[in-house]
């Protein structure tokens, strides 16, 4: 082990400070293929849901679309939960919009003053203005009457150079530090520490999957609404350009395209924004 880089001592003492049940068991590796396979290995046992796996590094981490997901050592946050309820829907999509929404109220929590300028967007990831903050992949397993979902979250904390991709990530670190001087100044380091992120982050899960699990995705649409970054943005859909309008009660990407006809439903395609966001003052 190259330094600790997670703090089980820490992580488990505001764990229960919060009254958060998930995270246990907490398994903590140095390098592993992804975390996502851990848990779906763990998914074959007795694990109970809230099992929660994280890595300093991983060798083949993946992101959607089969895409790689690269992270420098020890400075992000690499996690998998598993989650298995009895009745738990079989469609992971409208299920990472819940895990979207759930990364983006703790990561804007560190920074109340810039809260709005966080969003998800559909399908996946959650972002600061135009920049990727965060990605979700989410892999199921059946077994007998359940399935069982690997939740796999990575999110950029530390990292300050993303070489060519730094017009399109950020990170909380870069967030934080060019605010604190003007706009946030009351954000400190302890902001950044990865314990209280991964608490946090189990502890808006927790709540918004039991929501989920109860009752679908309609009681989280108007939090979905208030935070979706694509409704209203000029797009492309798999090349077509046209205006995003919303996620339907699916969690399908609703696509007016600019040549005209009805609003499509989309399952699943390729996104890319076609004009900057302008920042919020």
């Amino acid at each position: 082990m190259q330094g600790e880089f997670l703090s089980r001592e820490r992580f488990e003492a505001y764990r229960v400070a919060r009254g958060v049940t998930w995270g246990r068991p907490l398994r903590i590796h140095d390098l592993v293929t992804s975390t996502n396979d851990l848990a779906l290995e763990a998914a074959q046992g007795d694990m109970k849901t809230g099992g929660v796996f994280v890595a300093r590094e991983q060798s083949q981490g993946r992101g959607r679309r089969g895409s790689s997901w690269q992270s420098p050592p020890g400075e992000n946050l690499t996690f998998t939960v598993l989650v298995r309820y009895p009745g738990l829907p079989h469609i992971a999509q409208p299920y990472s919009l819940v895990v979207g929404l759930a990364v983006r109220a703790a990561v804007a929590s560190r920074a109340p003053e810039l809260a709005a300028r966080f969003s998800v967007k559909w399908p996946n990831d959650v972002y600061f203005d135009d920049k990727k903050l965060a990605g979700v992949l989410i892999e199921s397993r059946a077994r007998a009457r359940e399935v069982a979902l690997a939740v796999g979250v990575g999110l950029n904390v530390l990292t300050t150079d993303f070489g060519p991709f730094s017009d399109e990530r950020t990170s909380l670190a870069l967030i934080l530090t060019s605010q604190s001087a003007s706009d946030a100044p009351s954000i400190g380091p302890a902001a950044l520490a990865k314990e209280e992120l991964l608490v946090d982050i189990l502890a808006e899960l927790e709540t918004r999957t039991r929501v989920f699990v109860g009752a679908g995705l309609a009681p989280l649409r108007a939090e979905l609404r208030q935070h979706d970054l694509l409704s209203g943005r000029a797009l492309t859909v798999d090349g077509v350009r046209g205006e995003g309008r919303g996620i339907d009660a699916e969690g399908r990407l609703l696509f007016a395209p600019d040549e005209g006809g009805a609003v499509q439903a989309i399952e699943a395609a390729a996104i890319e924004l076609m004009r900057p966001l302008s920042k919020q003052p």
